[in-house]
């Protein structure tokens, strides 16, 4: 399971150009729970 979520992560870092951190975290959360829920 872990060779599979690896390179997951490593593909969605890469793609935002940014390493995995809170800052990609909260722009997805951002747009798919309202700043109220959070």
């Amino acid at each position: 399971m872990e060779g599979e979520k690896a390179p997951r992560l490593v593909r969605v870092s890469d793609d935002d150009g940014k390493p995995l951190c809170s800052a990609t975290a909260d722009a997805t959360v951002d747009k798919a729970i309202p700043p109220e829920e959070k």
